[in-house]
């Protein structure tokens, strides 16, 4: 790469025609250093740009889904499952339970197979949707070590937050749908659909239906 002098002070007899060259090491540590200014003053435009790129995944990321087997990520899916902090928040962080008296009903519905499939790859876009957010976040925790900007760090805290809440809100919609399957394959009557709004919850599991429901139903 060749810079030219033409811009610089001439105080010391330097001739300002004169060009010099940087080594790949000081290009790409010029580069970095327009890039820290240039995210640092244009946040908000960087983040626009790259929502409208096709990024590849990190790396580091990408390594370990493709060298890792399938039982070898089970297996960390699994330990991670186990690591990950529990919280309590109501309806938000529990999973509801089938209730006995309808498995064996729900075991004998036939259900068609394209909606099953179509169901399934609906919510695997989600929870892609979910390992893209958590890549990106990755990438900016990265981006935050190299160059400590605050504003970075802000932004992935944002991230961060948004991500927690379109899971445990997605989940919420996922509870909502299976509750609807549920209903249809009791075949219910059209006066029994004010059941789909209500639940029941203690301290251990959360019902799809409540006991009361249970024995207008059954």
């Amino acid at each position: 790469m060749l810079v030219s002098n033409s811009d610089y002070n001439n105080n010391n007899n330097v001739d300002p025609n004169a060009t010099f060259t940087l080594t790949e090491e000081q290009q790409e540590a010029l580069y970095q250093q327009f890039a820290q200014r240039y995210q640092t003053e244009h946040p908000n435009q960087d983040a626009s740009t790259r929502r409208n790129e096709v990024m590849e995944l990190p790396e580091e990321i990408w390594d370990e889904l493709n060298s890792s087997s399938r039982n070898e990520l089970q297996s960390n899916s699994k330990r991670f499952i186990r690591d990950t902090q529990r919280y309590v928040a109501g309806d938000w962080t529990k999973t509801p339970v089938i209730n006995k008296p309808f498995v064996a009903d729900l075991k004998r519905y036939n259900m068609e197979a394209k909606q099953v499939i179509s169901n399934r790859y609906d919510d695997l876009d989600k929870l892609r949707i979910v390992g893209r957010s958590a890549a990106e976040i990755f990438e900016g925790l990265g981006a935050y070590m190299k160059s400590g900007d605050q504003e970075t760090f802000f932004q992935v805290m944002k991230k961060v937050r948004q991500l927690s809440i379109f899971s445990f809100a997605t989940s919420q919609e996922i509870d909502r749908e299976a509750k609807e399957l549920t209903l249809a394959a009791l075949r219910l009557p059209q006066h029994a659909k004010h059941l789909e709004e209500q639940h029941v919850e203690d301290d251990i599991k959360r019902m799809v239906f409540s006991n009361q429901d249970v024995e207008k139903i059954h």
